[in-house]
């Protein structure tokens, strides 16, 4: 296998960086919070389209919501966004759940079963 040169590497990274800058912004846009309607989350760095929810995003998060059995929207998938301080009214309403906090309430046991005695409501 050829090596390349330092310069031809840094010419193929630049045109990297470019084709990513302009995929980010033909693909991923700002988002309007789903539940105020108001508030717009905006994206900090250049993501891959089919992983915003992996992405930085100023003011808020986009997550993604993958129908399952039981919904009219079965297999289909969609990304939606939501600002900090809807987060923030949602989690004190109790309407979503905190991950890190339902992780406290029980651990994996030394055989990978779940020690579901844990669990507090």
């Amino acid at each position: 296998m050829n090596k390349i040169s330092k310069k031809e590497y840094k010419e193929a990274k630049n045109i990297v960086e470019e084709f990513d800058k302009e995929l980010n912004k033909n693909f991923v846009s700002n988002y309007t919070c789903v539940c105020c309607k108001t508030n717009v989350i905006k994206p900090i760095n250049n993501m891959n389209p089919l992983d915003q929810d992996n992405g930085m995003w100023d003011g808020g998060v986009v997550v993604f919501l993958n129908a399952g059995y039981g919904s009219i929207y079965d297999t289909d998938a969609f990304y939606v966004g939501i600002c900090d301080g809807c987060i923030e009214v949602l989690e004190k309403e109790k309407l979503i759940k905190n991950y890190k906090e339902l992780c406290k309430n029980y651990s994996a046991e030394k055989d990978g079963d779940y020690n579901f005695n844990k669990i507090t409501l």
